[in-house]
């Protein structure tokens, strides 16, 4: 693959970046790889769910991945960032005709606000809990 096929397959992947994270919000991030480089990876990035910018490195994971020859996509793993957010993780490698990877699109997507809402609720709402009912509402106070 020639430099110019590889930019039009990075403009792609940028345009199918933005708009992910345009539709999903601001809970979603998405990481354009070069993988030529591993130490400055990341050639574009929306969003700023894991903090890193432009010339940052994949993550350890994504890194275990391809140096071990496992370019096989990976989707939904689950990790926390430095700050604490709990982040669903999925990566796609981009290879060429002969099937080696020269790109990967990352997408993270901090699920930590929907993970404090459903034990909020749980709080409210303990489904393990059993119902011993001991009073009635009435329209009318009974006859003594």
């Amino acid at each position: 693959m020639d430099n110019h096929q590889k930019a039009i397959m990075i403009n792609m992947l940028v345009q199918v970046g933005e708009a992910l994270c345009r539709t999903i919000g601001p809970q979603c991030e998405v990481v354009i790889h070069d993988l030529a480089d591993m130490e400055h990876s990341i050639i574009w990035i929306m969003g700023t769910v894991t903090g890193r910018k432009v010339g940052g490195c994949m993550t350890s994971k994504g890194l275990s991945l391809f140096h071990s020859g496992k370019t096989k996509d990976n989707y939904n793993s689950t990790t926390r960032t430095r700050d604490g957010k709990t982040v669903r993780s999925s990566m796609v490698f981009v290879k060429d005709r002969l099937g080696r990877p020269f790109a990967s699109l990352e997408i993270n997507f901090d699920t930590s606000p929907f993970v404090a809402f459903r034990q909020a609720l749980e709080t409210l709402a303990d489904p393990d809990e059993t119902y011993a009912f001991q009073d009635a509402f009435i329209d009318d106070a009974p006859q003594m």
